[in-house]
């Protein structure tokens, strides 16, 4: 392969209470079958290769992926097979896909194009404190209780489990907040909050 390669940061979050061993046998599954594919290669990573930002989980060396590859659109719709072939058979699974940190914004619609209902792409900067306050109003304003649940589903969240206070919906939004941004999920976020209330700019 032509061209210089790129660290792409595929993590495995899960609602279930996966151990350490069926954590590996995931990773190494998923690992298997991204290597059958002509990517550079695919390692598991550790906590010092991990980006700040990027900690979904405790067990960083075996739920994080990296993948190097060259971003060709061709390759990457194979990545994007490869994946959710995968996740078919792991229904209770979501990926975090992170692209590499120094991706120029005009690149960002190729790793983009993973995207899928089980698939969810990282923010590759941090999001600021004015940026969540914007969110925060836009939501308690726009966006209601039902439509609040389809988001958490569609995030991976526990709706009844997000908060510590069970009835308060503005508490509940918070919550969801910081747990997109510890993720850098908030792109993720506002996307899905435009797929339930596309008359607000959610930015």
């Amino acid at each position: 392969m032509n061209g210089e390669a790129e660290n792409l940061f595929v993590s495995i979050q899960s609602a279930t209470d996966y151990d350490q061993e069926e954590l590996a046998d995931l990773s190494r599954q998923l690992r298997h079958q991204l290597l059958e594919v002509d990517v550079d290669d695919a390692r598991f990573a550790s906590a010092g290769d991990i980006p700040e930002g990027a900690k979904v989980g405790e067990a960083l060396d075996w739920n994080t992926i990296i993948v190097s590859l060259i971003a060709s659109g061709t390759l990457l719709t194979s990545v994007k097979m490869t994946l959710n072939t995968w996740l078919q058979h792991h229904r209770d699974v979501r990926l975090l896909v992170q692209p590499p940190s120094e991706t120029a914004p005009e690149m960002l619609a190729r790793y983009d194009s993973l995207r899928s209902p089980q698939i969810l792409i990282q923010d590759v900067e941090a999001t600021s404190l004015n940026e969540l306050t914007m969110l925060r109003k836009k939501m308690i304003d726009h966006i209601g209780r039902a439509e609040f649940k389809v988001i958490c589903f569609d995030l991976g969240v526990d709706y009844d489990h997000i908060g510590s206070d069970q009835d308060n919906l503005g508490g509940k939004m918070l919550a969801l907040i910081d747990y997109a941004e510890k993720r850098r999920l908030v792109g993720e976020l506002r996307r899905l909050c435009g797929e339930q209330n596309d008359q607000v700019d959610w930015g």
